[in-house]
């Protein structure tokens, strides 16, 4: 972040993290966005942008 000059670092995977990822991750101020959140993130933006029939 500190190179980029960035506001804020994500990291986004499909999978999941390690521990030792986690611990760095909060270490360094940086989001991790994993499997879980991914999919939730999904399923919200999903229902936000699929037309309502009725």
């Amino acid at each position: 972040m500190a190179y980029y000059r960035c506001h804020s670092a994500w990291v986004v995977t499909t999978g999941n993290y390690t521990p030792n990822a986690v611990e760095l991750a909060k270490q360094s101020n940086v989001q991790l966005l994993g499997r879980a959140e991914l999919g939730k993130l999904i399923l919200q933006i999903q229902s936000q942008t699929t037309p309502k029939h009725g």
